[in-house]
């Protein structure tokens, strides 16, 4: 699976650039979102994404559902 997720990454590295750079211009805080997730076996590991939402979104009320037309999601997101 990683000689594969490697193998995708490459033609996708551009596209994930420009993303960052929009996310970036369009509004404050990082372009990737990190979080700690439980996968198999309850083991611990760290996920990346472009992030949607502003910058700290939860900060206030903790994780919620994303609601229609909520106010936290970015012009781009």
């Amino acid at each position: 699976h990683r000689v594969s997720a490697l193998v995708l990454l490459v033609p996708a590295t551009p596209l994930i650039v420009v993303a960052m750079i929009l996310i970036r211009a369009t509004s404050r805080g990082p372009a990737i979102y990190k979080q700690t997730r439980v996968g198999l076996e309850g083991r611990h590991f760290q996920l990346l994404k472009l992030r949607t939402m502003t910058h700290d979104a939860e900060a206030e009320t903790g994780p919620v559902w994303t609601a229609i037309k909520d106010p936290r999601i970015t012009r781009l997101g």
